[in-house]
C-alpha cells in the first residue's frame, strides 16, 4: 500500500467514525459517560498507531535519530491522551467541545502522518521520494510544527521547552542526514547508483521485492513464460579445458563464462515441487543486480535430477581461501567483510533472510571478491522460522535467541547481524568459532548459558572488534544497524587500502576504456593471419590455458569480429593492447 493510500484510507475509517458525532454534542443532556464517546476510537487508535511508531524505531535501519525525535513526540501526545482520559470527569468541557474534538482528530491525522514519514526514511527503498526532491528536512520541519501547534491547542504540555527541542532536532537532522548521504554514497553493490554526481536508489528493487511477495503468494506458479526463463539447456554447458570437480559441484562454461553446475536431487517428479524451484530460481536471477551475491544463471532439468548453474567463484568457499591462501592482510580481511555486508544489505533491501550465515556459504572468486551463495526464498521476513534443526556446522554462528528456543522465537534481521558478527571473527582470527567443541549442546551452553563469545588476537583494530562484539550482543535490540556495521567496516578497508594497488573493480571495458593506439605500436596487420582459425569457444578455451599459442587465439578473435561480426569477438578484440604486449614478449 502505498503512502497516499494508506493516509487516505484512514481519513475515510476516521470521518465515517464521525458521522454520528454531531448528535451527541447537539444534545445539551448529555452526561460525562456520553461526552467522551467520540474519543475513544481516536484514543484507541493513537494507541496504536504508538505502537507501531515503536516497532519502525526499534528496527530503523537509517535516520534513527530523526524517527526517535518523532517517536519522542508520538508517545508525549500517548501520554497526554490518556492522562486527559484518566481524568475525564475534570476534563468535561473540553470533551462538549466540537472544536477540541476537530483539533483532537487532527492531532491523530499528524501522527498518521508521522509514522508513513518514518517508515520511509528508516528503510532505504523509502528513501528514493526524498532523495528526489530532498525534501526530508522540510517534511521534519513540517510534521512537527504541525504536531507542537496541536499539542498547545490541545492543552497538552510537552516535557521539554520548545526552544530547547528545536535546537536538538537541528542536530539530530544534520547527523542523519551527513550520515545518510555519506552511506549511499559508498554502499553502491546494487542499492545506489551514482549519475552526475547524484545518488539514485536502485528502481529495480521494488520489482524485484514485489516478484519476490508474489512468489510468497504462489501467483508466480502457473506463469510458463516465467519457468521458461530459469531453464538451461544440457547442450548449453560444455567442459572447459581443465575439469575441477568439488563435491557435487562442477565446472562447466556457459556462453564463455566459467559456471559452477550443482547437483540435485528430486525425491519424486512432482510437477507442483519443480515450479517452485523454478519460481525461486526466476527471482534468484533477478539478484544479479548486486555483485556481491552468488549470480544464478537458471536451471538444466533432466527428470529427477536438476542442476543449478551459478556463477563459477574459483577460491571456493571463504573457509577454503584462509586456509589455503591465508594468512591473509587486513586489506584482504576488511574488504571481505565489506563485500559481504553490501550483499546482506541488498538481500535485506528487497525483503530476504539468508538464515545460515556462515564461511562456507560466502564465496571467494579470482578477483578476491566475497559473494553470499547457498540460499533460498522459502522464509520471508514475515514468515514464522520452519522446523529446521540446527547441525554442528550451523550452531557455531547461530543467534542466542534461536539457540534459546528455535521453533518459537522467529528469524530476523538482528538474527543474521549476531551470525555476520561472529563471521567478523572468523575472518579476523581465521578458524571457525568454537573450534575445539564438537557438541552442539556445549557449544549452546557456552553462547545462551555462560554468555561466552571468542575473544580476539592482539593485532586486531580495535573498531572492527567492537563493532562485531556489538553484533554479538545477547539481546537483539541491542545489535548494531548494518548500516553502522557498513561505516565502520568500509572506514577500516579504506585505511587498509594499497596505495599504489587498490583491488580492482571489475566490468566489461567499453570503448571509451580503451587507450588511443600509438602509430609507433606494433600494427595489427604486421601480424600474420592463419585463416585456419579456431572457433571462438576454441579460441576462449585456448586463450585460458598457461601456454596458449596466443598469435593463433588473436588470428581467430580478429576473423571472428572483422569478418562474421562476432560480438563476443568483437570484446575479446578490445584487448588489442593486452594481446600485442604478449605477442611482443614472446
Amino acid at each position: 500500500m502505498s503512502d497516499t493510500s494508506a493516509y487516505v484510507n484512514h481519513v475515510a475509517n476516521v470521518t465515517s467514525s464521525a458521522l454520528g458525532v454531531a448528535k451527541i454534542f447537539s444534545t445539551s443532556s448529555a452526561v460525562v459517560a456520553d461526552v467522551i464517546v467520540p474519543f475513544v476510537p481516536l484514543i484507541s487508535e493513537i494507541a496504536s498507531i504508538v505502537n507501531e511508531i515503536i516497532t519502525l524505531y526499534q528496527t530503523a535501519e537509517h535516520n534513527k535519530r530523526i524517527c526517535g525525535s518523532l517517536l519522542s513526540r508520538a508517545t508525549a501526545a500517548q501520554t497526554a491522551v490518556n492522562n486527559l482520559e484518566i481524568r475525564r470527569a475534570e476534563n468535561e468541557d473540553l470533551f462538549k467541545s466540537k472544536e477540541y474534538y476537530k483539533n483532537f482528530q487532527k492531532l491523530v491525522n499528524v501522527i498518521v502522518k508521522i509514522k508513513i514519514f518514518i517508515e520511509d526514511v528508516s528503510q532505504i527503498k523509502g528513501l528514493r521520494r526524498f532523495l528526489a526532491s530532498k525534501s526530508i528536512e522540510d517534511e521534519f520541519k513540517t510534521l512537527t510544527e504541525d504536531f507542537d501547534g496541536l499539542m498547545r491547542v490541545l492543552n497538552f504540555t510537552m516535557a521539554v521547552q520548545n526552544q530547547i527541542q528545536m535546537d536538538e532536532d537541528r542536530k539530530v537532522l544534520k547527523h542523519d542526514i551527513s550520515e545518510m548521504t555519506k552511506y549511499l554514497r559508498e554502499i553502491e553493490g546494487g542499492i545506489t547508483n551514482i549519475t552526475d554526481n547524484m545518488t539514485q536508489i536502485n528502481s529495480k528493487l521494488d520489482d524485484i521485492t514485489q516478484l519476490n511477495l508474489a512468489w510468497q503468494k504462489k501467483l508466480l506458479n502457473n506463469d510458463e513464460n516465467i519457468f521458461e526463463s530459469a531453464l538451461i539447456k544440457m547442450t548449453d554447458l560444455y567442459d572447459p579445458p581443465e575439469s575441477v570437480k568439488r563435491g557435487k559441484i562442477s565446472k562447466k562454461s556457459l556462453n564463455y563464462d566459467d559456471v559452477a553446475v550443482k547437483e540435485k536431487f528430486l525425491e519424486s517428479n512432482d510437477q507442483d515441487l519443480i515450479k517452485d524451484i523454478l519460481s525461486q530460481v526466476v527471482i534468484l536471477k533477478k539478484l544479479k543486480e548486486s555483485q556481491y551475491i552468488l549470480q544464478f544463471f537458471g536451471i538444466v532439468q533432466d527428470g529427477n535430477v536438476m542442476y543449478m548453474v551459478t556463477e563459477w567463484c574459483e577460491y571456493g568457499n571463504l573457509q577454503d581461501f584462509y586456509r589455503g591462501y591465508g594468512p591473509l592482510n587486513w586489506f584482504q580481511k576488511s574488504s571481505i567483510a565489506v563485500d559481504i555486508v553490501r550483499g546482506l544489505t541488498f538481500l535485506h533491501t528487497v525483503s530476504i533472510l539468508h538464515h545460515d550465515i556462515r564461511s562456507e556459504n560466502i564465496l571467494i572468486t579470482i578477483h578476491q571478491q566475497a559473494k553470499i551463495a547457498n540460499f533460498t526464498l522459502s522464509r520471508g521476513f514475515n514468515d514464522p522460522t520452519k522446523n529446521v534443526l540446527p547441525t554442528i556446522e550451523m550452531v557455531r554462528w547461530m543467534a542466542p535467541e534461536k539457540l534459546s528456543d528455535h521453533e518459537k522465537n522467529p528469524y530476523t534481521i538482528k538474527c543474521e547481524i549476531y551470525s555476520f558478527g561472529m563471521l567478523l571473527w572468523e575472518i579476523a582470527e581465521e578458524k571457525i568459532p568454537f573450534e575445539n567443541e564438537r557438541d552442539i549442546l556445549e557449544i549452546r551452553n557456552l553462547i545462551l548459558i555462560k554468555k561466552v563469545r571468542p575473544s580476539f588476537s592482539i593485532g586486531v583494530p580495535i573498531e572492527y572488534s567492537k563493532i562485531s562484539y556489538q553484533s554479538m550482543q545477547d539481546s537483539p535490540n541491542a545489535r548494531p544497524a548494518l548500516k553502522n556495521i557498513f561505516l565502520t567496516l568500509y572506514s577500516l578497508y579504506q585505511k587498509n587500502q594499497p596505495k599504489s594497488s587498490p583491488r580492482p573493480i571489475m566490468r566489461m571495458p567499453t570503448d571509451d576504456d580503451l587507450p588511443d593506439v600509438d602509430p609507433n605500436e606494433l600494427s595489427l596487420d604486421d601480424l600474420t593471419l592463419n585463416l585456419n582459425v579456431l572457433s571462438m569457444k576454441e579460441a576462449i578455451a585456448e586463450h585460458r590455458k598457461k601456454n596458449c599459442d596466443k598469435l593463433k587465439v588473436w588470428d581467430s578473435f580478429k576473423v571472428h569480429a572483422e569478418e562474421f561480426g562476432d560480438i563476443t569477438a568483437r570484446y575479446w578484440k578490445k584487448l588489442r593492447h593486452y594481446l600485442k604486449k604478449l605477442l611482443i614478449q614472446d
